[in-house]
């Protein structure tokens, strides 16, 4: 119950429908409903592709001792470095 419960309040926090997930999941709306109100009867591979559809790791997704229900993505070293910064120029040869 707990992790229906769980993949329930992820889904609707970033703003997913129960179709829309299904959808992307390859399933009918009705056995993706089924998965939130049973999910301890789901396999792996189908909570990793709702995890997947949903935009979250699986990890995340069956946390359920976490409080949090929107994942913090972590950004790559460099990711926000534009070229005019120190490690930008430094990269590029200067330029």
């Amino acid at each position: 119950m707990e992790l229906a419960n769980r993949i329930r309040k992820i889904r609707e926090n970033y703003g997913l429908t129960q179709a829309e997930v299904a959808y992307r999941v390859n399933i009918s709306p009705q056995a993706y409903g089924k998965i939130e109100r049973l999910a301890g009867n789901s396999s792996f591979v189908t909570l990793e592709k709702i995890a997947k559809a949903i935009g979250v790791s699986t990890t995340f997704l069956i946390d359920i001792k976490s409080k949090f229900y929107h994942e913090e993505k972590k950004q790559p070293i460099g990711c926000c470095l534009g070229n005019n910064s120190i490690l930008g120029l430094w990269m590029n040869g200067g330029r």
